[in-house]
């Protein structure tokens, strides 16, 4: 009984003890088992995100309440598994006090990790603790993310070995990182690929595409469709007035089905690749009316009787009626019973008021099937509601 009185021996007799603590109980086993631990740390390069966000959501709590060296060491005498999971994790969230109190590490991997992340105080703690070799996935992964003072550092760290590749400018100027890519561009040899300006052009970043050209950066004609398509109307002017690229059909096609008329008229007026029937054709589907209307009256590719099937499918009565008015192509009979089945019934009376017969086919569905269709879809979404 004195021993189970005295909490200094009674700690240490617990520690003979098998099971788990009963604070660590909670906690759900079944995503790091010891299989799931091994496997991870074997294929960690392409599992090591979702992996560890989902070990960061069920351990983080019970990590932020248990900060101490003896906390974690009392965790991983009941999950020893977990060792190099808790490792990664600290490097990945900057966790200094575990990659502290953690031996061994495995130092390039983790290197990787906290540099990808921006975990600078991190980098600098594994490089003090030895780590001795600098992979190019872990300037790659800084560059990419915009983390440019973990890049500074390594790249002085390792002068003499760091080793990065085309990748670390291309997905830096790709995710906007002009601050990255003029440090690679200056401080660096291995250069970028047409990604580059091909991608920060499709996320419309103007001022690292203008960079790059500045600085003898190759690009294609997928620089201009992709900005065409994503509505960049800046980066499509300055690839036409300052590259030689220039694009395809594909741009005014893009930009039409995005909804995209300022780009529309621009390579209307100032280009020659002009567009295809998709680009009315997917204007009309999304419901673009404007879109529509400007390629009608300024264009003389036309449509398709996609157009109008497809803006009937998706209920865009404005799109439906003006086609019908200005256009000569018509529908099909996909266009009623499309339109039914999704419930659009003032386009389905103006499409069989117009069309008694359509192109390509016979109406399915009669006008009473279609109301009380609508009305049944309307009945059972109000008892949902209530």
């Amino acid at each position: 009984m004195a021993v189970l009185l005295h909490p200094q021996l009674l700690r240490l007799v617990c520690e003979f003890q098998d099971g788990v603590f009963a604070d660590l109980l909670p906690i759900p086993l079944r995503s790091f088992d010891e299989k799931a631990c091994v496997y991870f740390m074997m294929d960690a390069k392409h599992h090591t995100l979702a992996f560890l966000a989902n070990f960061h959501d069920t351990y983080a709590p019970w990590l932020r309440l248990h900060p101490t060296e003896r906390d974690v060491g009392r965790l991983l005498r009941c999950r020893p598994h977990l060792h190099d999971v808790i490792a990664a994790h600290a490097a990945m969230y900057g966790q200094l006090y575990l990659l502290q109190s953690l031996q061994p590490l495995q130092l390039p991997f983790l290197l990787k990790l906290a540099a990808s992340n921006g975990q600078t105080d991190a980098v600098r703690l594994l490089v003090s603790k030895g780590c001795t070799t600098c992979s190019s996935e872990s300037l790659d992964g800084a560059a990419r993310n915009g983390h440019l003072q973990v890049l500074e550092f390594l790249d002085e760290t390792f002068s003499d070995t760091a080793r990065c590749t085309t990748d670390a400018m291309d997905l830096a100027a790709m995710n906007g990182h002009l601050n990255v890519v003029k440090f690679l561009q200056t401080k660096r040899r291995e250069g970028c690929t047409h990604w580059a300006i091909d991608m920060a052009a499709a996320n419309g970043h103007l001022e690292v595409v203008r960079f790059l050209h500045e600085n003898g950066a190759p690009a294609t004609i997928d620089a201009m469709n992709r900005a065409a398509r994503n509505g960049h109307l800046k980066v499509v002017q300055f690839l036409h007035y300052h590259r030689l690229e220039g694009g395809t059909a594909r741009a005014m096609d893009w930009a039409a089905m995005n909804g995209h008329l300022e780009v529309v008229k621009f390579l209307h007026q100032n280009r020659l690749e002009g567009c295809t029937t998709c680009a009315m054709d997917d204007a009309a589907c999304f419901g673009h009316l404007e879109v529509v209307k400007f390629l009608h009256e300024h264009r003389q590719e036309g449509c398709t009787t996609f157009a109008m099937n497809y803006a009937a499918t998706n209920g865009f009565l404005d799109v439906v009626r003006y086609l019908h008015e200005h256009r000569a192509e018509g529908c099909t009979s996909l266009a009623v019973n499309q339109a039914s089945r999704n419930g659009h019934k003032e386009v389905v009376r103006f499409l069989r008021a117009r069309y008694p017969e359509p192109c390509g086919g016979k109406w399915t569905v009669r006008i009473e099937e279609i109301c009380a269709g609508v009305l049944a879809c309307s009945l059972v979404a109000w008892a949902i509601v209530v």
